[in-house]
């Protein structure tokens, strides 16, 4: 998946947990409550199951990354099945939702 400058997911969490493997750009993650951390091409994220987090580009660069979730039960993740993420502006100086 790439995000172009600025643009993010919504909050969102996964049953089972989500890594996310940065494979080109500079990004940021950030999870319910901590702080927004950078990440770039190579980094490994590890969010646990049922963690809030949202995850996009940095403002002034695009950012792509591999995102991978397992199978409960054999079916696909709820959180992301059929989903359309939203795009919205990233703001460091935010750790919550407005």
């Amino acid at each position: 998946m790439t995000f172009e400058p600025c643009a993010r997911t919504a909050w969102h969490s996964h049953p089972l947990g989500q890594t996310l493997i940065v494979t080109s750009g500079a990004g940021r993650v950030q999870e319910w409550g901590g702080p927004v951390e950078e990440i770039r091409p190579g980094d490994v994220v590890w969010t646990p199951p049922g963690a809030k987090h949202w995850h996009g580009a940095a403002p002034t660069s695009a950012m792509s990354h591999l995102a991978i979730q397992e199978a409960l039960d054999g079916k696909k993740d709820p959180s992301i099945a059929g989903r359309i993420l939203s795009v919205t502006r990233v703001d460091a100086r935010r750790s919550r939702p407005a």
